[in-house]
């Protein structure tokens, strides 16, 4: 049993306004610019033997976030997943992640990811398709060379006939003086046939708020 996925990832921060310093120490307007980033995957994983599996993400990352300067590199994250015998729906993952690749002459940071999830449906067996499933997680990404930067996640999500989602999360991480509501995450899912196309909004307090929209196909 093996599989493969590829994956996309764009992240686009709008126009901002760029100012240098005058006579006088007066700041003037110099224009704007428009920072983004652009994010390739490609994984494969397979089963190992019972109940346990393992894989590898292949990633080539690209970003342009200062004016006029923009760095690239590839990466490489490995893990394993196990699926508890004796909990059915219950499963344990384990990842050392950025594996190679500078961005900016800066190692990536080598992280651990150590991730938990339980899954369960309702009326499992009156329906090929339950009417109620439920997936809860939880998740930290242990930074190797600072742990001050060291977050852990939960999140919860639900499927009404499996077409569409509810789902809800939270990031404990030092966002520095940040105030207002940080780490709340919120989004929907419709799928239909091998579609699915998800939103999701984050917020990140006196900063905004992020949004997210993804178009995936499973085959």
């Amino acid at each position: 049993d093996s599989g493969g996925a590829l994956s996309v990832d764009y992240m686009d921060f709008g126009r901002i306004a760029q100012y240098s310093i005058g006579p006088g120490g007066i700041p003037v307007s110099n224009g704007t610019y428009s920072p983004f980033s652009l994010n390739f995957y490609a994984g494969y994983g397979l089963k190992v033997t019972q109940g346990l599996a393992a894989g590898a993400t292949a990633k080539f990352l690209y970003q342009s976030l200062v004016p006029g300067g923009s760095s690239a590199t590839a990466a490489v994250d490995a893990g394993i997943l196990y699926r508890l015998p004796w909990l059915p729906g219950a499963s344990l993952a384990l990842v050392l992640a950025n594996l190679g690749g500078e961005l900016d002459s800066t190692s990536l940071p080598l992280q651990l990811k150590a991730a938990a999830a339980y899954q369960f449906s309702m009326e499992p067996d009156a329906e090929a398709v339950p009417r109620h499933s439920f997936n809860f997680a939880a998740d930290g990404d242990i930074t190797m060379v600072d742990p001050g930067f060291t977050n852990f996640r939960m999140g919860a999500e639900y499927w009404y006939h499996r077409l569409i989602a509810a789902r809800v999360g939270y990031r404990f991480a030092p966002y520095g003086n940040l105030d207002g509501l940080t780490g709340l995450s919120l989004g929907a899912g419709v799928r239909y046939q091998k579609w699915e196309l998800a939103y999701g909004l984050t917020t990140q307090g006196d900063m905004g708020t992020t949004h997210q929209i993804s178009l995936a196909y499973r085959f």
